[in-house]
């Protein structure tokens, strides 16, 4: 995690954290000192689907909000106007918070339903209930230097005027969703085959992993958008506004590469980063734990 003065520096809106995280961090965050963005997943579990609306505004939240009322689920919102955008470009968070740990995958459907149900053509939003970074609710916007308007139904509270009675209103509203009582809905295909390969009786390497499995893929799993360049993405791993994510081939093996220079991005400290690398980013392991994990071994 940067330090707030680097992070200030290097024009980040976060810290972003992916070991614990202590009451000191949440009290800093929750006072604007800090900003802080973890993964929603871990493991391939998650207790939170937050839906990240890149364009739509406040407009797309309580889209957003009122479908999950129609389902019978529970979800609040964080909005900070930024001066000069047309209301639909205009940003924004919704959250679903749950009782207990879901699968990714079920999440991830469900925030694809929710966001197809409401989808408007200039609207863009995501669900990233996966093990990309995600800003935390009631953070302060580093660019804005304001906290916003928290979104409660239908009710919008201004969380700069009064964050401690913000907070008091959200845990007053604040009710997680039964996990158990949600569809069994079609998962997600996970591109990380967990089984232990049976050529010459080895176990899956690094080198097979790459051979079975596109870079490319595994970034879009992991929640990369395509951008209307060709070969460039929205890099998952990091807030990213201009596509700097890169597919590239290098004697005949497929790579990527992040060209961001002041995120601290993990796809951009390494020019050369194959499916084993994001995999391994994605899922906050190092070499030896991803090869634990996909031949199941403790």
């Amino acid at each position: 995690m940067l330090a707030p003065n680097e992070a200030l520096r290097l024009n980040q809106k976060y810290m972003e954290r992916r070991g614990a995280i202590t009451g000191t961090m949440i009290a800093r965050h929750l006072a604007g000192a800090i900003t802080l963005a973890a993964p929603a997943a871990v493991n391939n579990r998650t207790h939170l689907l937050p839906l990240d609306i890149d364009a739509g505004g406040i407009n797309a939240i309580h889209a957003l909000i009122a479908e999950t009322k129609l389902r019978d689920l529970w979800a609040f919102g964080q909005y900070c106007l930024r001066q000069g955008l047309a209301d639909e470009y205009q940003r924004g968070y919704v959250w679903l918070p749950f009782d207990t740990l879901v699968d990714t995958a079920r999440l991830q459907a469900l925030g694809a339903q929710l966001i197809a149900a409401i989808s408007q053509p200039e609207w863009k939003i995501e669900a990233r209930a996966i093990h990309a970074v995600t800003r935390l609710p009631l953070g302060r916007h580093r660019h804005t230097g304001r906290f916003g308007d928290l979104i409660l139904g239908e009710r919008r509270i201004d969380i700069d005027q009064d964050p401690t009675g913000a907070l008091t209103e959200l845990y007053e509203s604040y009710r997680e969703n039964h996990a158990a009582g949600l569809p069994e809905l079609p998962p997600i295909s996970e591109p990380t085959a967990r089984v232990i390969s049976s050529r010459n009786g080895d176990g899956i390497t690094i080198t097979r992993y790459n051979e079975d499995h596109d870079v490319e893929d595994l970034i879009q799993f992991y929640g990369a958008r395509p951008a209307q360049r060709r070969g460039l993405y929205f890099c998952p791993f990091h807030r990213d506004e201009h596509a700097s994510l890169q597919i590239y081939t290098a004697k005949g093996r497929r790579y990527v590469h992040c060209l961001s220079t002041l995120s601290d991005c993990p796809l951009a400290r390494h020019g050369r980063n194959d499916a084993f690398n994001v995999y391994c980013i994605g899922e906050g392991l190092n070499a030896k734990e991803g090869l634990r994990r996909l031949n199941e071994r403790e």
